[in-house]
Parts: structure tokens; sequence; C-alpha cells
């Protein structure tokens, strides 16, 4: 080997290293999260707004307010998605449901929950994913009669059920249903407002991502991709893969500049015998 080719070649692994070493530095940030379809621990959350404005078709209007410490994710908690619509379902009325919109354990949503795709929970089971509900009270009714209620046996006022056709309009265009709630569950947080009807206020979660209203920072779709996923799996495989070739790349560039400082040296000792 000439010196000259000597040279060449360490120059060559010295831009493999190189190369080599970027390629560990992306593995690493992917490797730790970064650009990855990962579920934040929290789950996927929306914001909601501290307080709501709805409005009947008389134009009469109510004012809703998010319970404390209830914020808005989607139902159930999930940690990957496996698949997700990314189509919103927001019209300009709202409607308001006759049923409970709350999941309870072991009973099957209302037909009005929006499905927004399927995700893996903590126990490693595939589930059913909806929309967020957030929990929002009754705070101000104005004349009344804007959303149903009732009276039940103690004389607590309680959202209204079985409501049929009724719509209204809410100041938040990422809202898309409103469901009565358990109003136990209210008088257990709501503390001063524990007489006031309770509502479950459903946000469109493609609607809320692209008004950047999500701790979802990434294209909505990207979160299911099964591309993304991949890469997420083999994010630490490739970190440690590009680790070693930078290492053997930067022995074979040493290697290749000892033998071209040596084949210098014999040209040297030749020119001084000749």
């Amino acid at each position: 080997m000439t010196p000259h080719s000597a040279k060449t070649r360490a120059r060559w692994w010295l831009a493999m290293a190189g190369v080599c070493a970027l390629l560990a530095i992306v593995a690493g940030m992917m490797t730790a999260g970064v650009g990855m379809p990962r579920i934040p621990a929290s789950g996927i959350r929306i914001d909601a707004p501290d307080t709501l404005l709805v409005t009947d078709a008389s134009g009469a209007t109510a004012e809703l307010r998010l319970i404390t410490g209830a914020p808005a994710r989607l139902d159930p908690r999930v940690y990957a998605a496996e698949e997700i619509d990314t189509a919103s379902y927001v019209g300009a009325e709202v409607p308001v449901d006759a049923d409970i919109g709350f999941l309870m354990p072991g009973e099957a949503p209302p037909a009005a929950r929006q499905l927004r795709g399927q995700g893996i929970d903590g126990a490693g089971e595939l589930r059913d994913l909806y929309d967020a509900l957030g929990a929002y009270v009754l705070i101000d009714d104005g004349e009344g009669g804007v959303l149903p209620e009732t009276v039940d046996a103690q004389g607590n006022r309680t959202a209204g059920k079985d409501s049929s056709g009724l719509v209204v309009q809410v100041d938040d265009d990422t809202v898309s249903r409103l469901f009565p709630a358990y109003n136990t569950t209210v008088r257990a947080v709501s503390g001063a407002e524990a007489e006031a009807p309770a509502w479950d206020v459903q946000f469109d979660l493609a609607a809320a991502h692209e008004q950047g209203r999500t701790n979802l920072p990434l294209p909505l779709g990207w979160y299911a991709s099964p591309v993304a996923h991949a890469l997420d799996a083999a994010a630490p495989w490739l970190l440690g893969g590009s680790i070693v070739a930078t290492v053997l790349a930067l022995a074979l560039a040493r290697r290749a500049s000892v033998r071209d400082r040596r084949g210098s040296a014999l040209d040297r000792a030749q020119l001084e015998l000749d």
C-alpha cells in the first residue's frame, strides 16, 4: 500500500466515523423519545377552558365552570396508540345527550361517545379510545331552562337525563357534545357548588390538536403510525450499532494512519540510503 493510498484510506475511515457519530446522536435523541410516537405518562390530555358559555335556540345563556382537579383526558388512559382517527366531528350546534357519558368499569359507553381509536392500557390490553370529557358544573343559568335539570329525592338539582333532540351552541369550537354527569361525583370535588347540576363536556381530539391544545407535540396520525412505532423500537439498536461503528471506524482510521507514517519513514530511509 502506497503512503498516498494509506492516507486516503485514513481520511475515508475518519469520514465514516463522523457519519456514524452523527447517526449515534440522532439515535440517542430517538431513544430519549424525541420525535417518537410516545404517549405522555399522564395520558392524552386536552386543554379545557375554565368556563364555557352555552346558548340555546332562544338566545338564553348558561355558564359552566371546569371542576378543579378534573383535567380532560381521553378515556381510558393509554400508553401507546394503535389507531387514531384524525377527522374532526365538531358541528355548528352541540347536541345535549340523554345518557351519562362517563365510562364506568364494566359498562359500555353510550353510542354518542366519539370513538377516537384504539390504544394499549396499563395492563397491556388493547382498548377502544374515546374523546376526552371535561367535568363542568353549572354556575350561572341566567333565567334557567338552557340545560335540562331535575331534582332528586334529596332535593339536589341534577343534570336532566333523557333529553331528546336538544342542541345548543358553545363558545368553544372543539366541543362536540354535552352529557349529564353523576351528581355525586361533582359533590365530592366542587365544594360550595354541591347542589348545582354537573355536565360532562366532550372535546374533539382532532379539532383541539389542530389548535395546539393537547399534550401531543407531533402530528396526530404519527402516534399510531406503524413506521413511527418501528423507528421507536429500533432506536436503541440503532444507537448501539452506531456507537460500535464509530469506534470501529476510528480504530481503522488510526491503523491506516499508522501505516501511512510507517510508509513515510521507510521512504525517507530509502532515500537516505540512495
